[in-house]
């Protein structure tokens, strides 16, 4: 994670670093605690985040599980469907 003056300031995961929008860290709380320990929003209350936030969120969220497919071939709707009707809840919003 940067901060705004661009001075790190934390590491949450170092397998598959890379430099990327901060909020792709965000998406990632959910994506591996199920929400369930509010990650995301302690973060999001403790130091803010950009107004897109859930936006940018819903479509890592969506990328994610496509990448999934591309490498395994095999689709999961269980999973998939509430991605996509996530992704177009949120465009709806902009």
């Amino acid at each position: 994670m940067v901060g705004k003056k661009y001075e790190v300031s934390g590491f949450i995961d170092p397998l598959n670093s890379m430099y990327a929008d901060r909020e792709y860290d965000l998406f990632q709380f959910d994506n591996l605690t199920g929400k369930r320990f509010y990650l995301r929003e302690t973060y999001i209350r403790k130091y803010g985040a950009s107004r897109y936030c859930d936006i940018k969120c819903a479509f890592y969220g969506l990328w994610n599980e496509i990448y999934c497919y591309i490498k395994s071939g095999v689709l999961v709707n269980i999973i998939m469907n509430p991605l996509v009707k996530n992704m177009q809840k949120r465009l709806s919003e902009l």
